[in-house]
């Protein structure tokens, strides 16, 4: 395996997206989506399975370019056999975030692979996290952009929300 990128995507996103692409770019070479569970999160609102069809159905990733990974061990190999791991960076915190999960995994030899990808002033908002809680209190709009209009409703209905977001 070449590139990696690396990440929970619970939900992705535009950021995600374009971390990507941009690697894509950068690297002028394809970069495989390793969709796995980031062990210093909780368990997430999608399972690994709905977070592949996520990235192939709503953002046109390439199925033979999305992995899914449910084990530690697997997480490990991946690194390890890895030449860059993609990582979007927004601010010093996504920074933290890497060494920990660097860590986590006890690959610290590995950081060296890590490419880091500017995330635009205009996703730096961005977050899964942030998204799903947004939704829940209802202060979500679809003017937004942050994801397509599509997946809001499949949130809403994991939420067991019934309103349509706001317009």
């Amino acid at each position: 395996m070449k590139n990696v990128y690396l990440a929970s995507l619970n939900p992705m996103h535009f950021s995600h997206r374009n971390t990507f692409l941009e690697a894509e770019r950068q690297l002028n070479q394809k970069v495989f989506l390793c969709i796995c569970q980031n062990a210093l999160k909780d368990g997430g609102l999608f399972t690994l399975e709905e977070r592949v069809e996520i990235a192939h159905k709503f953002y046109g990733i390439p199925r033979e370019q999305i992995i899914m990974l449910s084990k530690k061990e697997e997480i490990i190999s991946v690194i390890k056999n890895s030449t860059k791991i993609i990582r979007g960076i927004r601010s010093e915190k996504d920074l933290v975030e890497v060494k920990k999960l660097v860590e986590h995994y006890g690959v610290s030899e590995d950081f060296k692979k890590v490419l880091f990808i500017n995330v635009p002033d205009s996703m730096k908002l961005i977050s899964s996290s942030l998204l799903i809680s947004k939704i829940k209190l209802d202060t979500y709009s679809l003017a937004e952009n942050w994801v397509p209009d599509q997946l809001i409703c499949l949130i809403k209905e994991k939420l067991n929300i019934k309103k349509l977001p706001s317009e």
